[in-house]
């Protein structure tokens, strides 16, 4: 019953900061469509109790999910970002945003699992969603995780690539992580014995130029990248002592340039 009432005042406080996000963003026009780096358009919401959505699930293509591995007791972990759903916000490649939905991401597919009307777990097709944010409870309130798709094809990855939003604007900070299955290294494990684990990967992106680059760590890569203001940035990085070889400091970096 406890777990009950959480999970009930949990989505109810989600249902109010979803609902002011919706109408900030169904503020800007919705002539446009949605890009990487701009401002996601949400022109059609339809924002009941129960989080329904306006449109009708079919839009997604969806497919039912194959839970042949991801039910398998010889492997441990899951597939997922987060394990459960999450109440989320889907902005559709024509830019028409909703809200209502609940979603969960899976990184060994790089695709993105809704409930249908019936609670059924179906997937949504390739190159229909181009941003997905999802929220979560957290012990200070709560916490919004944004993915995103659209950006120019770079080694194995294209268009249709979901990555994580590490910071946004001008230039974006993207992580792509891809979860495999690994064989389990210990003497009780047996052959069948495996586990998830995660594969790292690093990308910065320019909305003006178009440009998308494997992160590379150093001082040298960050100040060429962004070598429109590089007086600027060569200053901030020597202000604030840093390094440039780490994702928090990258952050920062990219923080500081959107905002000037």
């Amino acid at each position: 019953m406890k777990k009950l009432k959480f999970e009930k005042q949990f989505f109810m406080k989600c249902r109010f900061v979803i609902g002011g996000i919706v109408l900030l963003v169904c503020s800007q026009s919705h002539s446009q469509l949605y890009k990487p780096g701009s401002v996601p358009i949400a022109p059609l919401t339809s924002f009941g109790g129960n989080l329904r959505t306006s449109f009708t699930l079919s839009e997604l293509m969806g497919t039912r999910v194959n839970f042949a591995v991801v039910n398998d007791p010889h492997i441990k972990g899951n597939p997922f970002y987060t394990e459960s759903f999450s109440p989320s916000i889907i902005i559709l490649k024509n830019g028409v945003g909703y809200s209502g939905l609940e979603t969960r991401m899976n990184l060994a597919t790089n695709d993105i699992h809704f409930k249908d009307s019936d609670s059924t777990e179906l997937v949504a097709g390739k190159g229909i969603i181009r941003k997905l944010v999802f929220f979560q409870n957290i012990k200070s309130g709560f916490d919004t995780i944004s993915f995103s798709s659209g950006y120019p094809a770079i080694e194995h990855n294209d268009e249709n690539t979901f990555y994580e939003e590490i910071a946004s604007g001008k230039i974006t900070f993207l992580k792509l992580t891809t979860k495999v299955l690994s064989s389990v290294q210990s003497i009780a494990a047996s052959p069948l014995d495996k586990q998830y684990v995660d594969l790292l990967a690093y990308y910065i992106y320019s909305a003006n130029s178009g440009r998308i680059e494997k992160w590379h760590k150093g001082k040298d890569f960050m100040i060429e990248f962004l070598g429109d203001k590089k007086d600027v940035i060569q200053k901030f990085i020597e202000d604030n002592n840093l390094k440039c070889k780490s994702t928090g400091e990258i952050k920062k970096l990219i923080d500081y340039y959107n905002s000037l």
